[in-house]
C-alpha cells in the first residue's frame, strides 16, 4: 500500500479508469475471474466517485470512505474489484495520524465488507501484539488480540472486529511492543446501525458455564427478511459484525490462502482478506449456487448449484479452480440418478401463485473427502444421503441412505445401505458431515446429521409407501414435534449403517444445521428461531433465541483465529 500524502478531509475524489489488465477473464461465460495476482490491476470505472470524510460521533479522528457509481448516493458494490482499487487509492492518500500506536490511522469499513469493521494501521519499532476491548452498555465486554496483516515489521495493519452496530462503543487498544512499554489508547464512537435493521442481541439462556462454550462467534445466515447479510454474534449473544452481500445468503465461510471464501450473489464467490479487502471474485456463468459449498485440498471449490440453461434445479455439482478461475460441472445428478429422476414430476412450489418447479432432488449440503475424491451430499426432497465417488473423474454412486420403498423401481435398489437396528429414517435432512476417527478404520466412519424429521415428497405424487416413523407432516415449527441431531456409523465394507445417537432438538420442518466443534455441537433450528450449543454429553450449555420471519437458514460457529485474531 502506498505511503500516505496530504488530503483535506471531505474532499471528493473523481477517479477515472487506470491502466492495467481487466480482472475479467475472456474465456467465455463459464470462466470466472482469473488468478488473484491480477486483482490489483482491476480498473476503476470512469463513473465511480469516492468521497472521504470522518465519523461524526467519535471523540477521535476516524475516517470514512464512500464509493458510488452513476451519481447514485448508494454505495457501490464492495464486490466490484474496481471499487476495491478505488478504496486502496483513497486510503493511500489519507494523512497519517501519527507516528505510532498512540495515534493510528483508523477507517470505518473502507472496503464495504463489514459495516462496523475498523481498519487500523500504524508504524511500529518492531514486532508486538495489539490487544483490544470493546465496551458497550447492555453488552458484555469483547476482548481479542488482533492479527497483523502487514509483513513489514515496521507497520501493523489489522481490522478491529467487534463493534456493536448502532451502539456507543468504547474501544480500548493496548499495544505491547516486543521491546518497550505498553501503549494504551481509548476512543469512543457510535457505530452505524445495522444496515439490515436486524436486532443486535440474541436472548441467551445460560444453562451451563460460559467457559464451556467454544471460542468464536456464531454466524446467522439466510434470514428470510434479511437474506443478503451475515451476522456474527459472540457467546454473550451480542452482534459483533454485519457482513453485507450482493443478494445471496452467506452459506458458510471457508478459508483459503489467508482469506475467507464465501458467496456474495447467486453466481459469484468472493475471497476477502483479514482487513476486509476483496482480493478476488469468481463468476460462475450460467450456474447459480444453492445452499452449500466446500473446499478441496487441491485449491478447488465444490459447489451445489442449478444449471439455469435447463428446467430442473438444485441438482448439479460444479468444481471451481480457485487458482485459475475455471469451473466445470462434475456431477449431473439427473444422469447419475436417471432411474429415480424418471419417477419424479414437477410440482407447484409451496406458497407460490401457481409456479411450477422441477425440484426433484433439492441438494442442501456437501462434504468432500480428499483421499477418495468423494462427496457426501444431502437430498432434501427425497430424504436421502448420497455418496458419490471419483468426483473429478468418472462419478459413480457409492451408496444411498434413505427410505428403501421410495427407491423401488429406480434401478438403484442395490445402492442402498442396509439399516441395522430399529430407528427412524431421516426426513428432509440438512448438514450431513462425515467424521473419521483419529486412527480411521477403512470403510468405517460416522455421519452427523440435522434430521428435520419432516416428510413431504411433492415430486412423487404416486408414492404411497411408508414415511419414516419419527417424521411429521407439520410445516414450519411446532412445540409438540421434534427434529433430531442423529449420528450414524457407516460400514462400507458390510454396506450397513446404524444409529449410535439421536438428540431431540426444536422442530424445524426445513432449513437448519448441526455442527461438531471442539467436542461441542452447535445446533440451529431455523424455523424455531433457536440456536444452541451442547457439550459432548449432549447437555445444553446455552440456548439463544433470535428474531426471524419464516426462518434463519443456518447457524454455525467460527473462531477466526489466525484470520482476524492472533492465534
Amino acid at each position: 500500500m502506498p505511503r500516505w500524502t496530504a488530503l483535506s478531509l471531505g474532499t471528493v475524489l473523481f477517479l477515472s479508469g487506470c491502466a492495467g489488465g481487466d480482472a475479467t477473464d475472456a474465456g467465455g461465460e463459464d470462466r470466472g475471474t482469473a488468478a488473484s495476482s491480477r486483482v490489483s490491476e482491476a480498473p476503476v470505472p470512469q463513473d465511480m466517485t469516492v468521497s472521504v470524510g470522518t465519523v461524526a460521533d467519535a471523540d477521535a479522528t476516524i475516517h470514512t470512505v464512500g464509493v458510488s457509481r452513476d451519481g447514485s448516493d448508494e454505495r457501490a458494490s464492495a464486490y466490484d474489484l474496481g471499487v476495491q482499487t478505488a478504496v486502496d487509492r483513497a486510503l493511500g492518500e489519507l494523512p497519517e495520524q501519527g507516528a505510532g500506536s498512540e495515534d493510528p490511522l483508523m477507517v470505518l469499513n473502507p472496503y464495504g465488507t463489514n459495516t462496523t469493521g475498523l481498519y487500523t494501521r500504524f508504524a511500529t519499532n518492531g514486532d508486538g501484539r495489539l490487544e483490544y476491548t470493546v465496551t458497550s452498555d447492555g453488552h458484555e465486554d469483547f476482548t481479542r488480540t488482533a492479527k497483523d496483516h502487514d509483513a513489514d515489521p515496521a507497520v501493523f495493519e489489522t481490522q478491529i472486529v467487534g463493534l456493536v452496530p448502532g451502539a456507543e462503543n468504547t474501544l480500548t487498544t493496548t499495544w505491547h511492543p516486543e521491546n518497550g512499554q505498553a501503549v494504551e489508547r481509548t476512543v469512543t464512537l457510535t457505530a452505524p446501525a445495522s444496515r439490515a435493521g436486524y436486532p443486535t442481541r440474541m436472548d441467551r439462556d445460560l444453562r451451563g458455564y460460559p467457559e464451556q462454550l467454544t471460542d468464536g462467534m456464531y454466524l446467522l445466515s439466510g434470514a428470510y427478511h434479511a437474506r443478503p447479510y451475515g451476522f456474527l454474534f459472540d457467546n454473550a449473544g451480542s452482534m459483533r459484525a454485519e457482513l453485507p452481500l450482493d443478494g445471496h445468503m452467506l452459506d458458510r465461510f471457508e478459508t483459503y490462502r489467508d482469506t475467507l471464501v464465501y458467496p456474495v450473489d447467486e453466481r459469484t464467490l468472493a475471497r476477502v482478506n483479514g482487513v476486509g479487502r476483496v482480493v478476488d471474485t469468481y463468476d460462475l456463468g450460467r450456474y447459480e449456487m444453492h445452499h452449500d459449498f466446500t473446499l478441496t485440498e487441491d485449491d478447488r471449490a465444490l459447489i451445489l448449484a442449478s444449471d439455469t440453461s435447463r428446467d430442473s434445479v438444485e441438482d448439479v455439482l460444479i468444481s471451481l479452480n480457485l487458482t485459475t478461475g475455471e469451473h466445470r460441472e462434475v456431477v449431473d445428478f439427473t444422469e447419475l440418478l436417471a432411474g429415480y429422476r424418471d419417477l419424479t414430476n414437477p410440482y407447484e412450489a409451496p406458497g407460490s401463485d401457481g409456479t411450477i418447479i422441477d425440484d426433484w432432488l433439492h441438494l442442501n449440503s456437501v462434504y468432500h473427502h480428499a483421499g477418495e475424491d468423494s462427496v457426501i451430499v444431502s437430498g432434501r426432497e427425497n430424504s436421502t444421503i448420497i455418496k458419490v465417488g471419483d468426483v473429478h473423474g468418472e462419478p459413480r454412486v457409492e451408496y444411498l441412505i434413505g427410505t428403501d420403498e421410495l427407491w423401488e423401481g429406480s434401478g438403484h435398489e442395490d445402492d442402498l445401505l442396509r439399516k441395522v437396528g430399529d430407528f427412524s429414517d431421516t426426513g428432509g435432512q440438512h448438514t450431513v458431515i462425515r467424521h473419521d476417527d483419529a486412527e480411521p478404520e477403512d470403510g468405517r466412519y460416522h455421519l452427523s446429521i440435522f434430521d428435520n424429521s419432516y416428510w413431504r415428497v411433492l415430486s412423487r405424487e404416486d408414492y404411497t409407501g411408508p414415511a419414516p416413523q419419527d417424521a411429521s407432516t407439520v410445516s414450519g415449527t411446532a412445540e409438540d414435534e421434534n427434529s433430531y441431531v442423529r449420528t450414524y456409523l457407516v460400514d462400507e465394507n458390510e454396506r450397513t449403517y446404524w444409529q449410535v445417537d439421536a438428540v431431540d432438538v426444536p422442530y424445524s420442518s426445513i432449513v437448519s444445521s448441526a455442527q461438531q466443534l471442539d467436542g461441542n455441537t452447535v445446533v440451529n433450528s431455523g424455523q424455531a428461531f433457536e440456536l444452541s450449543e451442547r457439550d459432548a454429553e449432549d447437555r445444553v450449555i446455552a440456548t439463544y433465541s433470535y428474531e426471524g420471519d419464516r426462518y434463519m437458514y443456518r447457524g454455525v460457529k467460527y473462531a477466526f483465529d489466525d484470520f482476524w485474531y492472533d492465534a
